[in-house]
């Protein structure tokens, strides 16, 4: 059986461009801080500030290609549902001259909206360009320093030099998405913190402020007195639950004040009743408000 000759063309200028920006390069550290999962991790930002002017210099781009797309569909602790979008993708370096060189990564992705397909996108991306352009971290320590053969055997570590040329951003003010790793860590991070933010807003709308007062109403419904390890469905599901007590309140609010309208025995009386409850009327859903203002129209009329 005759041997198959591949021939590579190695005269092209991607050759050289794309160690040229290896060596360019700077370290991105892990400056980033996943809050929910309490891990450090270097974003999709980071490494795209760093590589751009470099690729944009050297006149080299990339074009993607999806090679494989699956999707499925799991529940949460919360009752609702995350997509999972699974993809492989094809990245191909250009050079001016036509040379080219592509690298094969797999992205995965999780979000209970429209998002999946763009988190895993990004995630095959972001390692597509640590990959091929050898992005070192700001961070020396190897799994070679660890020896389990020879326990008692100490490998002398690199000096860790402070990373300068990099100043952390700060984690946007996003659960754990059941476990799963996510490599869309900002965007996690963001969503995260933006449900628990809005989850205590809608705690003080229905008058818990207190520490001691949420603890209460949380073990009292939820079943857990602290809300440390929630996650994003978790949070999702106790702000439901707040808005459905809130909306039967005020419902109860509103055929309060039905039947003080019907009370009234006066022009006299309805217009002070008015007066004295008009910002408890301005607090109702605005479907609410315009019924029963209607409603006291309609009295209004049988005493004029």
């Amino acid at each position: 059986m005759s041997e198959e000759k591949i021939n590579y063309n190695t005269n092209g200028k991607i050759y050289t461009l794309i160690p040229k920006v290896m060596s360019e390069i700077e370290a991105v550290g892990k400056d980033l801080k996943n809050i929910a999962q309490n891990y450090k991790f270097r974003g999709i930002d980071q490494i795209a500030n760093e590589l751009k002017p470099r690729l944009a210099s050297n006149g080299i781009f990339f074009t993607p290609e999806v090679l494989t797309h699956e999707i499925t569909k799991r529940p949460t602790k919360g009752g609702g549902e995350l997509i999972c979008t699974f993809l492989t993708v094809k990245f191909t370096f250009y050079a001016s001259d036509g040379s080219n060189v592509t690298c094969i990564t797999v992205g995965e992705g999780a979000d209970s909206g429209d998002k999946s397909a763009n988190k895993a996108m990004s995630a095959a991306w972001k390692y597509a360009m640590i990959q091929v352009f050898c992005i070192p971290t700001s961070d020396p320590k190897d799994s070679e320093f660890d020896s389990p053969d020879q326990p008692n055997v100490k490998f002398k570590e690199p000096v860790k030099k402070k990373d300068t040329t990099h100043i952390p951003q700060n984690s946007p003010d996003e659960t754990e998405l059941e476990n799963m790793s996510i490599d869309n860590d900002a965007l996690f991070s963001e969503k995260f913190e933006k449900v628990k933010k809005s989850y205590f807003a809608t705690l003080a709308e229905c008058g818990i402020v207190t520490d001691e007062d949420r603890h209460k109403w949380q073990k009292e419904t939820i079943g857990t007195e602290s809300s440390k390890d929630w996650t994003i469905p978790d949070y999702e599901r106790a702000i439901d639950i707040l808005k459905s007590i809130t909306q039967i309140d005020k419902d109860v609010l509103t055929d309060s004040f039905r039947e003080s309208i019907d009370k009234c025995t006066s022009y006299a009386e309805l217009s002070e009743w008015v007066t004295n409850n008009i910002d408890l009327i301005n607090e109702l859903p605005k479907n609410d408000k315009i019924s029963l203002m209607d409603y006291y129209r309609s009295v209004v009329k049988t005493y004029r």
